[in-house]
């Protein structure tokens, strides 16, 4: 059985100009999200989760590289990636405990179906 890659990140790096001198958010990101996978990015406060996933929604434009959902580059927002194949929402933020502490777990919540129609 083949599988489709429905996102694929591609060497993504984010740099953001701080006061102190270059911060990098990412530094090479490379990903593939298969057709029916599930994943969750978990990391410490900081580590760039929010920053890859708006990339992803493209909310954010990285500094090098790219992001492809279904062979298209990401160049900004747009329906069409919600309606077919992959969904690319805004995070929801929830926090559940993980080693006596409190750690962000991001979400791309179902939005669309049935009762939205």
């Amino acid at each position: 059985m083949e599988r489709n890659v429905k996102v694929k990140i591609d060497h993504v790096e984010k740099i953001y100009d701080g006061r102190q001198g270059k911060m990098v958010a990412l530094n090479g990101v490379d990903l593939d999200i298969y057709e029916n996978e599930f994943i969750c990015v978990v990391g410490p406060s900081g580590c760039g989760k929010s920053t890859l996933l708006n990339i992803i929604a493209g909310l954010l434009e990285p500094t090098s590289g790219a992001v492809y959902v279904d062979g298209k580059k990401v160049e900004g927002t747009g329906m069409e990636r919600g309606r077919h194949g992959a969904r690319c929402r805004v995070p929801a933020v929830c926090f559940v405990p993980l080693a006596d502490r409190q750690e962000k777990c991001y979400v791309w919540p179902e939005t669309e179906g049935p009762a939205r129609r």
